[in-house]
């Protein structure tokens, strides 16, 4: 199973995410979470100096304070990534013909189930991946977890979803 544990503000900062990203051939990564000032950006900076194409999720990011999250979201898109309406990724991802989302983050009770009932009710087969969601409390996450199990989401293990990714870039090679 791969398991990536995030220790500093950035995604890629002492993880092997990256190598994992080039080896699946991804391109484009999506960035949501909070704080927009923090770890969101730290992201969508280190993902743009890895080459990825980074979009963020303007309705997905969050700051503590809604000067600090637009005035990093106004810099970020004029540097780093396009800065897109939640309505203009679903949109392009229906285009390309992607019907399945994966949402991990933190908190299970609230940006993480927002996000999962958002996509599900956006016509998506939503896909929770249980240790990559987190919330201050063991027993709300797990609650949460279960609530969405049974009305919007399929809760997996990492293991399984890699195992599905690898399975993907093994037939799209062959």
């Amino acid at each position: 199973d791969v398991v990536i544990t995030k220790q500093r503000a950035s995604i890629f900062y002492g993880t092997p995410l990256l190598a994992h990203l080039t080896q699946l051939g991804i391109r484009t990564v999506i960035v949501c979470g909070e704080s927009t000032s923090g770890c969101v950006r730290a992201s969508a900076v280190d993902a743009y100096s890895h080459g990825f194409h980074v979009v963020l999720v303007e309705e997905c990011c969050f700051d503590r304070s809604m000067l600090s999250h637009k005035v990093n979201l106004f810099d970020l898109h004029h540097k780093y990534a396009d800065v897109m309406k939640v309505d203009e990724v679903v949109a392009h991802l229906t285009q390309l013909g992607i019907r399945t989302v994966l949402v991990c983050g933190e908190s299970t009770s609230g940006c993480v189930r927002a996000s999962a009932v958002d996509a599900y009710s956006h016509g998506f087969h939503v896909v929770l991946v249980e240790e990559c969601c987190f919330d201050r409390s063991l027993l709300s996450h797990k609650v949460n977890l279960f609530d969405m199990h049974h009305k919007y989401a399929d809760v997996m293990h990492v293991g399984e979803v890699v195992a599905h990714l690898e399975g993907l870039a093994v037939r799209k090679a062959s």
